[in-house]
């Protein structure tokens, strides 16, 4: 099995030119650099023309990677294995139906006091009950870590290494703790443990 991934792996690299591989990496660089200096002042207007080009370069990128069905298949395939467009559309249509009634009730429903989470928490005690917090979700510290970061993710470096990242806000303990909790949730699957 690691060696068919590892022969798809490199299958997929070589067909995309090595400097269009290079362009579109530094361009995702200067996205995400972008991004961190438009987030605080809410300037994401400025971040437009980053998306666009973006979209434009996925799309090269799945005309190199080669497809006879939907041009997003071959950038599906990267991330979720075997999966289609046309295999995706029937789940979000039933997602979405039960979605827009689930958001339809919470939108019928007082609005929740969540003033507590917008008090003075100090970095330190965020990240030592982040860590708690992902600890009882059933993330092995022995097999990753949690680090800070502009906007939370998890990274993948090997089956018995996967990280979490966080963003720390001292007046919302919702940034941390949810990004935590989310993160997490993707590190389980992929350290495959079943909460």
């Amino acid at each position: 099995a690691m060696l068919r991934e590892a022969r798809r792996s490199y299958e997929r690299a070589v067909r995309i030119p090595a400097g269009f591989a290079a362009a579109f990496a530094e361009h995702m660089s200067d996205s995400f650099m972008a991004w961190i200096e438009a987030r605080p002042a809410n300037n994401f207007a400025a971040v437009q023309p980053y998306l666009q080009k973006t979209l434009d370069m996925s799309r090269e990128m799945s005309h190199y990677l080669g497809t006879s069905g939907h041009v997003a298949d071959p950038l599906i395939d990267l991330a979720d294995q075997g999966f289609t467009v046309a295999e995706l559309r029937p789940l979000f249509a039933t997602l979405g139906a039960a979605l827009t009634s689930l958001v339809k009730q919470i939108g019928e429903r007082p609005q929740v006091d969540n003033s507590i989470l917008h008090r003075h928490y100090p970095k330190a005690g965020q990240l030592a009950y982040g860590e708690q917090v992902a600890r009882a979700f059933g993330y092995d510290f022995q097999r990753g870590r949690q680090d800070e970061t502009h906007h939370p993710f998890m990274t993948k470096f090997g089956h018995d290494d996967v990280r979490i990242t966080t963003r720390v806000d001292e007046h919302d303990l919702g940034n941390a703790l949810f990004g935590t909790m989310h993160e997490t949730g993707h590190a389980l699957y992929e350290l495959g443990i079943d909460p």
